[in-house]
């Protein structure tokens, strides 16, 4: 079957090197759409109505983990879009494996809030409000980290899934050798937040709670890095690509 990168017969994609197979949005990412737009009204739903300036202020005051709740929450939909633009798949296993997925980010809605913002309150030096419990203990923290860690890894062992899925089907995709090695970034990306989820769990297990929350700091470092392997791989790819396409139309 030909490989060839398609680039006179298609449009050109969003993403560089990578040709976006989905069509129409589908009833897949429709019903999607709407699970991640009621988990963001989970999110203001969790909000009281003030009826005083204090509460009104104990509401601002949660105002950063609301936003770095949605933040997060606009993240998974961001791969979820952008996973299925990539590859248009609507099988039975994509179908299955993508509710679990939407099962696990409705799961993680009150905790990511609750987690962020006790975080941010905390390194505010602010006091608890009325709206959020207060200060935890160092044993509900590592509660908290648990609850964290299964949902976030079980989200991106979800991802992980998919990509794998969509890499087993390469050939009937006609992934080009550049959308190859970007599945498999995307794939090690989310492997590497996986581990840091289980190092995390870990962490917590033997006792250190504190150094369990801390470790989450590794994925701004890495993931960064291993995508930007797989882009440099990817365009060194298709360079070879242009290249071996040019001498043969020299021939």
């Amino acid at each position: 079957m030909s490989r060839r990168f398609p680039r006179e017969d298609f449009a050109p994609a969003p993403e560089p090197y990578f040709r976006w197979r989905g069509g129409e949005i589908t009833r897949i990412e429709g019903f999607s759409d709407a699970v991640f737009a009621f988990a963001v009204s989970l999110l203001v739903v969790a909000l009281e109505v003030p009826h005083s300036f204090s509460e009104l202020v104990d509401v601002l005051r949660g105002f950063p983990g609301f936003v770095a709740s949605f933040a997060m929450l606009y993240l998974f939909w961001s791969y979820h879009y952008r996973y299925f633009r990539r590859y248009g798949l609507e099988d039975h296993f994509t179908k299955w494996l993508n509710a679990l997925l939407l099962l696990l980010v409705l799961f993680s809605v009150y905790p990511l809030k609750f987690l962020f913002n006790q975080v941010l309150q905390g390194a505010a030096g602010m006091p608890s409000g009325a709206h959020v419990l207060g200060r935890v203990t160092p044993e509900e923290w590592g509660a908290l980290l648990r609850i964290y860690g299964l949902g976030l890894g079980g989200i991106f062992c979800c991802y992980a899934g998919l990509y794998f899925h969509a890499f087993r089907l390469r050939a009937q995709l006609r992934l080009t050798r550049a959308e190859e090695i970007l599945t498999l970034g995307s794939i090690r990306g989310y492997g590497m937040t996986i581990g840091v989820c289980l190092f995390s769990l870990a962490l917590v297990q033997c006792g250190w709670p504190t150094t369990a929350g801390m470790i989450y700091l590794l994925l701004i470092v890495t993931v960064p890095l291993i995508r930007r392997y797989h882009e440099r791989s990817a365009r060194l790819a298709e360079e070879a690509w242009l290249a071996r396409r040019a001498a043969e139309n020299r021939r």
